[in-house]
Order: C-alpha cells, then structure tokens, then sequence
C-alpha cells in the first residue's frame, strides 16, 4: 500500500514557507526540503513544498542520502511533479537512491516539460515526489528536492 508523506516545509493549508513578496521580479528562489522516507513502494508521495503562481522553474535536483534500494536488481524509480502532472519536472529517474551512498539527479534529467515551466493557475502549486516504481529491497532514508524559481510579474503588481 503507498503512503503519503509531507515535509515540514509544506503546509496543508498551500501556503509555500517561506512565502515571498510577490512584487519581486526575477530574484531567484530555491526551494528545498526533505522528507525522511519509508521504504519505496510504487505510489507514495511526498508533498514538498509549494511555488507561487508565476513562478518560472529553472532547475530541479532530486537527492537520496542513502540507498532506499538494495535489490541486486534495483527497480526504483521517481518522479517529479505536480498534482494531476506528476512527472512535469522529472519522470521515472533511476538514479536516485540506488547507489550504496547518496546520489542526486539534476536539470539533465529533467523532463523538457518541466524546464521553464511557468505556474499560470492563479494559485500556489505543491511540489510532489511520486515513487514510480518501487524498490526491489526498499530501504528506509531521507528524499531531498530543491528547486529553483523565479517569479515574473504580474498585471497591476509593482516590479
């Protein structure tokens, strides 16, 4: 059975921590959290953070601190998304979490999607982590996700 998991940076009421002021134009942000993680099973979810309407994403790094499988033939995979588009900024990465040490994926494993994505809801967007396939032999550990953003003005907001 997957499990849903929620970092301390993410809030159940969809407010990013920290917020930012919205009248900031083309100040690069990056968000980061992480999630201690039970051992993979294909569907969990972690919920990371959240970004503001208009943010434009410029990178995304997924990280494992330790190996959450230790199968002889790893089967993990992740992905990096939104709700309703889990793998907008990564899909079904399989180097993450699989080496005995920690291992990272960054913007060359980004989807093409994802890269420049630009939040045009209205809304704040939560950041998820969806377990694509899981472990063969899950391994408990902590997830890591940090993104970079900026946010691009909106009509009637000073710059």
């Amino acid at each position: 059975m997957s499990t849903t998991y929620k970092s301390l940076d993410y809030d159940t009421m969809g407010y990013a921590l920290p917020s930012i002021d919205p009248g900031l134009s083309h100040v690069k942000v990056t968000a980061h959290s992480s999630i201690p993680w039970g051992a993979p099973v294909t569907n969990d979810v972690g919920y990371m953070f959240n970004i503001p309407n208009n943010a434009v994403v410029t990178d995304v790094v997924l990280k494992a601190d330790t190996q959450l499988d230790s199968g002889g033939s790893p089967a993990l995979t992740w992905d990096v998304g939104i709700v309703g588009t889990a793998q907008l900024f990564m899909a079904a990465v399989a180097t993450v979490g699989r080496a005995s040490t920690a291992s990272a994926a960054g913007q060359s494993a980004m989807a093409g999607g994802g890269l420049l994505y630009q939040n045009t809801s209205g809304a704040d967007l939560a950041i998820i982590v969806t377990c694509h396939a899981g472990a063969a032999t899950g391994v408990a550990g902590t997830l890591e996700l940090a993104m970079e953003y900026y946010v691009k003005p909106a009509a009637g907001n000073p710059v």
